[in-house]
């Protein structure tokens, strides 16, 4: 509209006839408690807990003398033998995959933390890590992160229909 033409005295009439019903809006005002903002702290900090947990554990740095890289396999103690047999054998399948290509270690890091968290909530026993094969970063390190955390009782190079030595297997206690 241009500032030179002005509003009709019709059209002008038109638009308080067609607005003379309305009303001003009452504002309603909602107040928050702090209680449920303390609720979602409380929330959000157990989840950072628990993910800084598992990251913890797998950023620990000691030799383990039970991980062996030819074959790439681990068993935490003997009474667990059994356990990696059946991995040997195939008689584990997993009920989760987790696929690193084209991440690089800290982002592994994170998401295997994540993986290993999820599989506590949702009591999932045996996983499936597929790092490829690229440079061998992830091959060598994925491992030694496995190793060192308390809730894996085993871990093993998958068969050959699921990677052979481009995935492995690994076994959580629940």
């Amino acid at each position: 509209m241009n500032r030179k033409k002005f509003v009709s005295y019709n059209d002008f009439n038109l638009f308080k006839k067609s607005f003379n019903k309305i009303k001003k809006i009452v504002q309603d005002n909602v107040f928050h408690t702090r209680n449920n903002y303390c609720e979602k702290k409380n929330f959000y900090r157990k989840l950072c807990f628990e993910k800084d947990f598992h990251n913890y554990s797998l950023s620990k740095k000691k030799s383990n003398s039970r991980l062996s890289y030819k074959p790439i396999k681990y068993v935490r103690s003997n009474c667990f033998n059994k356990n990696l047999k059946e991995i040997i054998y195939g008689n584990f399948f997993p009920e989760i995959f987790l696929d690193v290509h084209g991440l690089n270690i800290i982002e592994t890091k994170r998401e295997l933390a994540s993986l290993l968290t999820f599989c506590h909530k949702k009591k999932i026993s045996c996983i499936s890590i597929i790092h490829g094969h690229g440079k061998e970063i992830l091959k060598k390190q994925i491992p030694f992160w496995l190793s060192n955390h308390p809730d894996i009782i085993a871990f093993h190079e998958a068969p050959r229909i699921y990677g052979k030595s481009s995935s492995i297997f690994v076994i959580i206690e629940i």
